[in-house]
């Protein structure tokens, strides 16, 4: 699980300041379907956790939307 938090921390360098998005808008289609629920939760834990500890530097956790995922937006 720690390569594809990896990648999504290297996915938010190409993202513009004020851009909202989840997890998943991180990942390539067939990358995210890959990965069962369970591994789509996990890693949505330590995103959010590395968001909150500031390893995400420069991102805001903002509301979930209406499909109940995390929004975040690049500071």
């Amino acid at each position: 699980m720690e390569a594809y938090l990896a990648v999504a921390l290297k996915e938010i360098k190409h993202l513009k300041p004020g851009e909202k998005f989840t997890l998943q808008d991180l990942f390539k289609n067939y990358e995210w379907d890959s990965l069962d629920i369970m591994k789509h939760t996990i890693l949505e834990r330590m995103f959010l956790h590395a968001v909150e500890s500031g390893e995400a530097q420069g991102v805001a956790v903002l509301q979930k939307n209406e499909k109940e995922q995390q929004v975040y937006q690049k500071k």
